[in-house]
């Protein structure tokens, strides 16, 4: 007589409920451990992967040389030294456009008056005792023929030639120093 009561029936039915939401929340968890799983692997990089590196080089003949050089001046005046500057300046330049040298390929590359100190130990202070004016000026030299004797005409102004960095299809000669 069981069920006559209606016990086993109220039973029944929790035990009935109770596996839908068993299997309810399994396949909550199955959905959302798939979901993760699937996250998790699309952050992970390609164990199939190919790098490619490669290293080149260039060996050219130089096709440019570039003279750097600057005219310093000093003395008492400002204005002074910058007509003095700007003279000698202009020779240096007739002397380099007698060349052949394109005005686009000379360049002023600085220009800086800075006062210039004297330290009196008697008195333990610093004065101004004159000013020096720097121009410097950048050519870039496309004749290489003509590189020689430009750098041989800018000895009679006694530029000072140092040597400077080798790059392929430029050649730096020189940076030069005109001094008065």
């Amino acid at each position: 007589m069981a069920g006559s009561n209606g016990t086993n029936g109220t039973y029944g039915k929790i035990i009935a409920w109770s596996h839908a939401a068993l299997v309810w929340a399994g396949i909550i968890a199955l959905v959302a451990v798939s979901y993760a799983a699937c996250r998790w692997s699309r952050s992970l990089t390609y164990a199939r992967t190919v790098t490619v590196s490669s290293e080149g080089k260039a060996v050219v003949k130089p096709d440019i040389a570039t003279v750097s050089f600057s005219v310093v001046s000093e003395g008492a005046n400002p204005t002074a030294l910058q007509d003095d500057n700007n003279q000698k300046i202009n020779d240096a330049l007739a002397l380099v456009k007698g060349f052949d040298i394109d005005t686009k390929d000379i360049q002023t590359s600085g220009y800086s008056l800075s006062p210039r100190y004297e330290y009196n130990p008697k008195t333990g202070r610093s004065s101004i005792d004159g000013y020096t004016l720097t121009q410097t000026v950048m050519v870039k030299i496309r004749d290489l023929d003509n590189a020689g004797k430009v750098l041989g005409q800018f000895g009679e102004f006694h530029i000072f030639i140092l040597p400077k960095l080798l790059l392929p299809n430029y050649y730096e000669i020189i940076t030069a120093k005109l001094f008065p």
